[in-house]
């Protein structure tokens, strides 16, 4: 119980956290784990907060752990019983959501094409347009792209920085959760808990089939960690000796493995603050966004988005709430309403 209370309290502060700044004044210099302790939070509720409610690393500075800890709290209940979304389809399907969005307000898509090249201006260092695998030259205004599209010698900018991951893709007859409430989960699996070569943080998710990305009676488990070894499976493989049972296993309680693939990724992240300084050479209206994090969620990429958007329109309003084709038949009747009688007669024939 004491636990408990003590959880609930500092719950309850991160909900307003920042009305009282007092509370966290003098710690402004630690992390957020540290902060923790310093609350007298027992090392099961340092590890529970940090990894399962905050969903941060051990080192994450402090602010960033209250903000992804407020943040928690209050999605709770907005969807249903958890504070958590998962698009149907899988994260892939986020992109084609936008894409329907974006064509609503005439966005232009050209398909099966990628960029060969960028055309820079040598009197202001600007790309003027680009030339696509089609041959087409077609002008711009800005460039909004990832880092790979330019050479290599710019993709090692130093406001670019490689992220080295490992990632595993595992199929299983049956969940890891023995409870009946099944749906989606999020596992945090922390470093020593595969063994002593374990040393990074497991972060996974397991999907059964009401997401839609795996068919019925079987779980999809996505692992994801920093490389620290020189394959996936050197990294991951600890995970499966742990809790799966494999073919040439006879092991009961298990969820049995059905299919797996272990691959290393390059991801590419950037620094929106000093990208575009005096020291990049990264030509001016080019834009770059990072590859995935290994966050849960879309906070990163939502707030890179945000950035690029301020530098291109500024003072304009990101992302305003879309206009209900309700709102535009309603608004049409109105304009219809006031119009002189001269003009509603030329528009009735």
């Amino acid at each position: 119980m004491t636990e408990k209370r003590k959880m609930m309290k500092f719950l309850t502060f991160c909900v307003d956290y920042e009305q009282h700044s007092i509370e966290y004044a003098d710690s402004l210099n630690v992390t957020f784990a540290e902060f923790l302790k310093s609350k007298e939070l027992t090392p099961n509720l340092v590890k529970y907060i940090v990894h399962s409610i905050a969903c941060v690393a051990l080192d994450a500075p402090l602010l960033e752990g209250l903000k992804a800890t407020q943040t928690f709290l209050k999605s709770l209940g907005r969807y249903g019983n958890t504070p958590f979304i998962f698009p149907l389809y899988g994260s892939g399907d986020v992109t084609q959501a936008f894409c329907r969005f974006a064509a609503v307000y005439s966005g232009i898509y050209c398909l099966n094409r990628t960029v060969n090249s960028l055309i820079v201006n040598t009197e202001d260092q600007r790309v003027s347009s680009i030339v696509c695998t089609a041959g087409q030259n077609i002008k711009c205004s800005h460039v909004v792209a990832s880092p790979r599209l330019l050479t290599r010698a710019l993709q090692t900018d130093p406001f670019v920085k490689t992220l080295n991951v490992s990632h595993a893709v595992l199929l299983t007859d049956a969940s890891l959760l023995e409870s009946d409430n099944k749906g989606i989960s999020q596992l945090s699996i922390l470093p020593g808990s595969l063994g002593d070569g374990q040393t990074q943080l497991v972060k996974g998710l397991e999907l059964d089939a009401s997401s839609c990305c795996c068919p019925v009676d079987t779980y999809l488990i996505h692992l994801l960690c920093p490389s620290t070894n020189s394959t996936a499976e050197e990294d991951l493989k600890g995970f499966v000796e742990r809790y799966l049972a494999t073919p040439d296993m006879q092991v009961d309680g298990k969820p049995h493995l059905l299919w797996s693939i272990f691959f290393n990724q390059e991801w590419l992240q950037v620094d929106q603050l000093h990208c575009h300084s005096e020291n990049s050479e990264v030509p001016a209206n080019v834009h770059l966004v990072s590859d995935p994090t290994l966050s849960s969620g879309y906070e990163a990429a939502v707030s890179e988005a945000r950035a690029v958007f301020q530098r291109i329109c500024p003072g304009e309003e990101f992302l305003p709430a879309p206009v209900s084709q309700e709102e535009v038949s309603r608004d049409s009747e109105e304009e219809l309403e006031y119009q002189p009688s001269e003009i509603k007669e030329q528009n009735n024939e």
